[in-house]
């Protein structure tokens, strides 16, 4: 898996487009403390779905060690994951909860959705030769 942060990239558009364009899977990141980051996120996911429609992505809500300074409800979260029909995960980056279960998450998405290829584990042998999975940060 290769993976791309581009946090703090919004002046360069044409940049973030080229790495949507080539990613595979997507986390859309977002702080509980933050109703502006969900509101950005919302933006970002509309481009994505023009640039890459149909990418597989999950919606990561982080600072969940942060609760007692929640503005955004999980409800909230768990509304507009239903309404992109993709998994939620809530994660806190600073005590590393949950921050491997976003990737698997995304990871999972990619096993068995398409029949006429292997799981992804019987795939890395083949992948070793061509290009990575990438997954991009939002």
């Amino acid at each position: 898996m290769e993976i791309l942060d581009t946090a703090g990239t919004e002046q360069f558009t044409a940049m973030r487009d080229m790495y949507m364009k080539n990613g595979d899977g997507f986390l859309l990141v977002y702080s509980i403390t933050s109703a502006a980051s969900l509101h950005d996120l919302l933006g970002l996911k509309e481009r994505l779905d023009k640039v890459k429609p149909r990418a597989k992505i999950v919606l990561v809500a982080n600072k969940s060690d942060l609760a007692r300074d929640r503005t955004v409800s999980q409800k909230q979260g768990q509304d507009i994951a239903g309404k992109w029909n993709c998994p939620i995960v809530e994660t806190s980056a600073k005590d590393s909860q949950s921050v491997e279960a976003a990737f698997n998450e995304l990871l999972a998405l990619f096993e068995g959705t398409d029949p006429q290829q292997d799981s992804i584990k019987e795939r890395r042998l083949v992948q070793k030769k061509k290009r990575s999975k990438k997954c991009l940060i939002m």
